[in-house]
């Protein structure tokens, strides 16, 4: 059984939607949504996806009986208010993060596919990397003993956003992450600098407390000159480092007290392909659970947006 899918905004991960959908499922894409018609022949001709149907207007595509579920890869500002609608008119919903700019969006949102019966997942890709699921996988083993701490570092040159500061942008990653790898924090201090547009942080930095002891810090920012994605876990038996982007050896395991280190094998799906996948299962399957990640996550940036402004540490509800 396939399901036809509507892809809502076509901009550069639109267009990878497009792609993996394509390979995912060939021929579910029915619809496709830009804002203007060059933004549709642009996206179909550098995807060399076919499509029945393209539109600018996204209510076009919500109003379609046929479309089953819609992808939402528009803008981030606009991302709660066509989710809130594609699940009103019955549609399941793959979107961007972030969801929404508020935890009590995210869980009305949440609490809306659950009434309606429709799988309404978050983009949380890092679920699916390979080198982030086999730490989890490990640290939950007791691979690494007692877990310390963490740094992780989110970077690149650019897209510049204008909807939304570098913490909303590159910290719904991190939080997914810390959350996976020990749950979720009891306090967050957070800090930026707004240097292109005032009042929109460029670069965001936090601190994350746990009742265990465990403490991370979290650095993001579309300033930096080097694309990155960097995460250390250090505990009591060993410590990992994975570099999202490098060449060889991406996640290095190091035996605390020996030298040199061991790369443990690593899955090759691709994160997207393995995201959309599971999205599409649990459509097929009927799988309308909530998704309770997407409100934990919510919370803790709530409460970093709210240590930002106040220039103090907040504990996270």
């Amino acid at each position: 059984m396939a399901i036809n899918v509507g892809v809502i905004g076509v901009g550069r991960w639109g267009c990878n939607y497009l792609r993996t959908l394509e390979s995912v499922s060939s021929g579910c894409v029915g619809w496709v949504c830009s804002r203007s018609e060059g933004g549709v022949r642009d996206a179909l001709r550098s995807t060399g996806v076919k499509v029945r149907c393209s539109t600018a207007d996204y209510a076009d595509v919500l109003g379609d009986s046929s479309v089953d579920a819609v992808v939402i890869a528009t803008d981030g500002s606009a991302h709660y208010e066509i989710a809130k609608k594609a699940l009103l008119s019955g549609k399941h919903v793959l979107v961007e993060k972030p969801l929404a700019f508020s935890g009590r969006k995210v869980e009305e949102l949440v609490e809306l596919a659950f009434r309606k019966k429709r799988v309404l997942m978050v983009s949380d890709i890092h679920r699916f990397n390979p080198g982030i699921q086999r730490m989890v996988s490990d640290s939950r083993d007791g691979i690494f003993g007692r877990l310390y701490y963490a740094q992780l570092v989110h970077s690149g040159n650019g897209p510049v956003r204008q909807d939304m500061s570098a913490l909303w942008d590159f910290f719904p990653h991190s939080a997914s992450i810390l959350i996976a790898l020990c749950g979720s924090p009891s306090s967050v201090s957070c800090s930026g600098a707004s240097f292109l547009k005032k009042g929109v942080q460029d670069i965001v930095s936090m601190d994350l407390g746990f009742k265990s002891g465990f403490f991370a810090t979290v650095t993001g920012t579309w300033l930096s000159p080097l694309k990155r994605m960097d995460v250390v876990l250090s505990g009591e038996k060993c410590s990992a480092v994975f570099d999202d982007y490098a060449q060889s050896n991406r996640l290095r395991y190091f035996a605390r007290g020996k030298e040199g280190f061991l790369c443990p094998e690593l899955g090759s799906l691709r994160p997207l392909s393995g995201q959309v996948r599971w999205f599409i299962d649990r459509v097929l399957a009927g799988d309308f659970s909530r998704d309770r990640n997407a409100v934990l996550v919510a919370r803790v940036l709530d409460a970093a947006q709210k240590s930002l402004d106040k220039g103090a540490a907040v504990s996270v509800s």
